[in-house]
């Protein structure tokens, strides 16, 4: 990916947060904008997380973000956490983790809208080995096109959309590719707050190097949408085919979530969905990004059958917080079975007053990959444990451990520990 490609691409999501920032004085969207910054110094014994071993002072800047932002003509938001460390030895990604934005355009109201989005991420170079500055890769995904609305009395129309999308690899440049998405669909309004339609779609994949495979999705789906005054609740459902490499493969095809307010500060969400993907997509459409660790997808162009279901719980009282989730995963390729897993992922965060200016933090991340075909069966834990100290309004100071391991069947643990004090500023 070039130098320029890449500066276009974050302008365009600072572009979304400054965007963003202008409409959030909406009272409605005050439960939905997060901004925090974060100055770290530290150090860690095992920076590429390998046999190697290389022990390193670092200086990190962390930058997590959620916002949302609506005009009468323009929707737009910024999601995402990213990071940016300096050690004492050159690497070539710095960065760590994905952020994404998205501006839209209504061109005519509830009739003809333009979008664009980009999402920026990161990708593990040997998914049987440990997430590091040494073995990950950027991929940038770009996504624009049109959404019409041809309306058929009060309560009826005719949706028609077109997605133009770009994948990016920064070392896997084989696997750079295009699609385009078409959607045709009837749906109708059954109540105020009830949708229900019936969509076909088709999804032309290319790659950039002409020996990679192009593959075609076809789909035909029921859709369901209710809006109640403390959440949301979509599902798509029906039947996909794929077309690769000459042969045929038919299965369900299933999209869910509910999203639920359990109070002002606490909420609920239920997520599942069985697709065909490929290795870019699991950063494009992933369900819980709260849940990806650096690097979880795979450099690979082999499309393969994608299932999960999962739960996130966050909670919210006075100053004390919680966050639960867990996440069960499947994918099944369709030539490269070498890469055939099921994954289990939790994550748990809990935040705890002492006293009026300072709180304890602690943060647990597992993940379990079991491999099929291939023995490279892997544990991976992450702990980390934070005292924090407010020094102003908006911004604290925060004294951290992290240890972190990765035990995997074909080699020999390698952990890392981590110790850092950090500069946060929560912007609000």
């Amino acid at each position: 990916m070039s130098h320029e490609i890449r500066a276009a691409r974050a302008t365009f999501l600072l572009g979304c947060a400054v965007a963003a920032q202008g409409a959030w004085a909406q009272p409605q969207r005050a439960d939905d904008r997060s901004l925090d910054l974060e100055f770290s110094i530290g150090h860690t014994d095992n920076m590429g997380r390998d046999d190697i071993e290389r022990s390193s002072s670092f200086r990190e800047v962390a930058l997590a973000v959620r916002r949302e932002g609506e005009r009468p003509r323009m929707t737009n938001d910024v999601s995402g956490e990213i990071t940016y460390t300096d050690y004492d030895f050159e690497t070539d990604t710095p960065y760590a983790g994905n952020i994404g934005g998205n501006v839209g355009f209504i061109l005519v109201p509830e009739v003809f809208d333009w979008s664009f989005s980009d999402i920026f991420g990161t990708i593990r170079d040997d998914p049987f080995e440990a997430a590091s500055p040494t073995n990950r890769q950027y991929l940038n995904v770009f996504e624009t096109g049109p959404q019409f609305r041809v309306p058929l009395g009060q309560r009826s129309w005719i949706n028609i959309e077109s997605l133009y999308e770009d994948q990016e690899w920064q070392q896997s440049t084989n696997l750079d590719s295009e699609s385009v998405t078409n959607v045709l669909g009837l749906a109708r309004r059954v109540s105020s707050t009830q949708t229900f339609g019936l969509s076909v779609s088709e999804r032309r994949v290319t790659f950039d190097e002409p020996r990679v495979l192009p593959y075609n999705v076809e789909s035909a789906y029921l859709t369901y949408a209710r809006t109640i005054s403390d959440g949301v609740f979509n599902v798509d459902a029906g039947r996909t085919r794929l077309d690769y490499s000459g042969a045929e493969t038919v299965g369900p095809l299933l999209r869910m979530s509910w999203d639920k307010a359990l109070n002002e500060r606490s909420s609920l969400r239920f997520f599942g969905r069985r697709e065909f993907q490929d290795g870019g997509d699991e950063l494009a459409t992933r369900n819980d990004w709260e849940l990806t660790e650096d690097g979880f997808g795979r450099p690979t162009a082999d499309p393969f059958t994608h299932s999960d279901v999962g739960i996130s719980v966050s909670r919210g009282r006075n100053r004390v917080n919680s966050n639960f989730s867990f996440m069960f995963g499947r994918d099944r390729q369709q030539t490269e079975f070498e890469f055939d897993r099921d994954t289990k992922e939790a994550t748990f965060n809990f935040r705890y007053p002492l006293g009026l200016a300072w709180s304890g933090d602690v943060a647990v991340y597992l993940v379990d990959e079991d491999y099929l075909n291939t023995p490279a069966d892997a544990v991976e834990y992450t702990g980390e444990l934070s005292f924090r100290r407010r020094v102003a309004q908006n911004a604290s100071l925060e004294f951290s451990y992290m240890h972190r391991e990765r035990k995997n069947e074909a080699s020999a643990p390698e952990p890392e520990t981590r110790a850092f004090v950090s500069l946060a500023w929560d912007v609000r």
